[in-house]
């Protein structure tokens, strides 16, 4: 689990990094009714995106609540007692949501690793600059690299998934384990950064979340 909220973490600051520097008035809100979507079956699914992702049921997916407790833990246990830290990730909030993650074993499984998946969401309806997936890797490169991790990046590639153009980068962040691998990929839809990440450590689980993605339907 610990590992688990880690590399979630990690993707937190990647994702809400991008515009925190903004100022307020540039910042653009998730609307009131928000729509989270829903998992059953092996198909998450948002009416509000208008998307399907089809998932291995090998998998666990977490529930609402449990992805909110876990973003709670993610509070406690990265922000720990820093007020300013604190203050910037309830500001975050306002603007950013996880819909959708999904882990090799269960969540609370005492493990040192744990392969995952998620897909979370940031308006950025106010943010002209953010136009594209590629815009929001190349800014997001910049604030990681910023980081203590000595993140070691890849080429960032262009993927198709269906209607959408996707980017994808590959980084590994050697400072804290030079064996894993993580996925970044972003494209922009319906005023949204839509992200996923994958974190593994073997091919058949990248495989497994690549397979993930690729299912998206955009309907």
């Amino acid at each position: 689990m610990k590992r688990l909220i880690l590399f979630i973490a990690f993707f937190y600051l990647f994702l809400t990094g991008c515009t925190h520097l903004n100022s307020k008035k540039n910042e653009a809100a998730l609307p009131a009714s928000f729509d989270y979507g829903k998992a059953e079956n092996g198909i998450y699914s948002n009416a509000y995106f208008r998307i399907k992702v089809h998932y291995d049921t090998n998998w666990h997916q977490l529930s609402r609540d449990e992805i909110m407790n876990l973003t709670e833990i993610i509070d406690e246990n990265v922000a720990g007692k820093n007020e300013k830290l604190k203050a910037f990730y309830n500001a975050s909030k306002v603007k950013t949501a996880y819909l959708f993650l999904c882990s090799k074993y269960p969540a609370n499984a005492t493990l040192e690793f744990n392969p995952s998946i998620s897909l979370m969401v940031e308006n950025v309806a106010m943010l002209p600059s953010l136009s594209s997936g590629l815009e929001y890797i190349n800014q997001a490169k910049k604030i990681m690299a910023q980081t203590n991790s000595d993140y070691q990046f890849g080429s960032t590639q262009q993927k198709q998934v269906g209607k959408m153009t996707f980017f994808a980068l590959t980084a590994i962040p050697a400072a804290i384990d030079p064996t894993l691998r993580q996925e970044y990929w972003v494209t922009i839809y319906r005023d949204f950064a839509l992200c996923f990440v994958m974190t593994y450590k073997n091919e058949e689980d990248q495989k497994t979340m690549h397979q993930i993605i690729e299912s998206i339907e955009f309907l």
